[in-house]
């Protein structure tokens, strides 16, 4: 449980450094 909660938590801080890197 622990880490199925840690993925969701990753999606969002690596969808916000992809856009910034395509920049």
């Amino acid at each position: 449980d622990l880490s199925s909660n840690n993925i969701t938590y990753i999606p969002p801080n690596a969808f916000h450094h992809v856009p910034n890197i395509e920049i």
